[in-house]
């Protein structure tokens, strides 16, 4: 037996699945390295393109263009302007078309209040004896536009009748709808 004062390293044995996956990890480095090299080719003539397409579009841009540009944008803000002005804007006398709708045909209204913050309506008027009142309080309950209906006050008249005064919470949306336009020719 002889005595090695050197050790030897032992032969590396490789196997195929090192040699394959070495193989793959280098494709891959080549494929990215070109993608790279190829996106910055496309990158610079796609700019190149663009700055080419935008001193076209200048060129045709004459101070008459321009021009109707700017007033094509201004009307567009003017009527952007009036559209929040007509989205924001309350519609106080569709409470009139409420009342018209829901008001009992032996009822007079002698006077209302409208707070249109709260959508308060105070009405006061008369009525020709109990049996309307309560069937005119039913319909302004069973109206949707009306949230709540409060009898306030009720007292008898000379000569027949029923004085009263209501308080009626409305529905906030009714001020907002707006009624539909006919045109002439849909008389």
């Amino acid at each position: 037996m002889a005595i090695e004062i050197i050790p030897r390293k032992a032969e590396s044995q490789n196997s195929p699945l090192t040699d394959i996956v070495f193989y793959i990890a280098l494709f891959l480095l080549t494929a990215t390295v070109l993608a790279y090299f190829g996106i910055r080719y496309f990158d610079g003539k796609t700019a190149e393109k663009y700055k080419e397409v935008q001193t076209q579009i200048a060129a045709k841009e004459t101070p008459a263009v321009k021009e109707k540009e700017r007033a094509i944008i201004s009307y567009r803000d003017k009527l952007a302007d009036y559209a929040s002005i007509l989205d924001n804007h309350i519609l106080a006398s569709n409470a009139f078309s409420f009342l018209e709708k829901s008001t009992h045909p032996q009822v007079v209204f002698s006077w209302f209040n409208l707070d249109r913050g709260g959508a308060m309506l105070s009405l006061s008027g008369t009525a020709n004896n109990f049996e309307s009142l309560g069937q005119q309080i039913l319909l302004l309950e069973r109206d949707e536009s009306a949230v709540s209906v409060v009898l306030k006050k009720v007292s008898l008249v000379k000569g027949g009748g029923v004085e009263f005064q209501l308080d009626i919470m409305l529905n906030p949306k009714i001020f907002n709808n707006w009624p539909e336009l006919k045109s002439p020719n849909q008389q």
